[in-house]
This record gives structure tokens, C-alpha cells and sequence, in this order.
């Protein structure tokens, strides 16, 4: 009896590891997929890692990215917000909302999005750049 009990616990627990695991792998490959200029590809591989791994603030970082490298602003910023709201001092992806704001014309929220990277990290060359880029008139 407390075999299969064992037994039992152990397979949900390998169950519920599974997304957590093919989520890391499907982000990995998302990231190679990126380096070798596969917009596409990376983002149908970080879309995947994101709904794998809904709170992993990384993977809806790297898909905002990758929708921003795409020109998809608006859904970049969805994503980038995710992002933000499961770790507010990730300055990466902070600094992406801020250019996905700035291209999108609305400068004085890019600056907010800069500044606050800046606070998080004062010598991120990207912010500083995207804070002069949305304080320029």
C-alpha cells in the first residue's frame, strides 16, 4: 500500500513537472531560434514557454521582446506588462516596454519606463539612451 502510494505521488509529482520542464526547454530553444534571426520561430517557441510557465516572468519578457523585434508594439506591450507585474525590477524587460511605448509615440510613458529602469539599474546603456531618445523634442 505505501508503495503505490509512493508511487502515486511521485508520478503526479513528474506530471507536474513536465510543463515547468518542456517550458525551460521550449525558452532555450527560443532563445537559439532568436540568435539565428528566427523572428517567427522564436516567438511560436517563446509563446509556448509562456503558456507552459504562466509565471515565469522571463518567458512573457522574452515573447515581448521577440514581439517587439516583429514590430507588433501593442502586443509587445501586453506582454511586457505581464512581465513587469510578476517581477517589477526586471530591467529588461522595463527598458522593451519603454521602446515599445516610445515607438508607438506616447514618449512621456516611454520616459517613465526608462527612468524607472535606470533606478533599478543606473548604468543600463538602453535606458539611458531611451530616456534621451523620449525626452527629445
Amino acid at each position: 500500500m505505501k508503495r503505490a502510494l509512493c508511487a502515486a505521488v511521485l508520478l503526479a509529482v513528474a506530471a507536474a513537472a513536465a510543463p515547468a520542464s518542456r517550458g525551460r526547454r521550449a525558452l532555450a530553444r527560443g532563445r537559439e531560434a532568436a540568435a539565428r534571426g528566427g523572428g517567427e520561430e522564436a516567438l511560436a517557441l517563446f509563446l509556448a514557454a509562456s503558456a507552459l510557465r504562466p509565471r515565469d516572468a522571463e518567458a512573457h519578457a522574452m515573447t515581448g521582446a521577440m514581439l517587439l523585434r516583429l514590430g507588433r508594439e501593442r502586443e509587445a506591450e501586453a506582454r511586457l506588462r505581464t512581465a513587469l507585474a510578476l517581477a517589477p525590477d526586471y530591467t529588461g524587460a522595463r527598458v522593451n516596454l519603454g521602446r515599445a511605448l516610445l515607438r508607438a509615440g506616447r514618449r512621456e510613458d516611454a520616459a517613465q519606463e526608462f527612468f524607472t529602469a535606470l533606478q533599478f539599474d543606473h548604468r543600463h546603456a538602453g535606458a539611458a539612451d531611451g530616456l534621451a531618445k523620449a525626452s527629445a523634442r
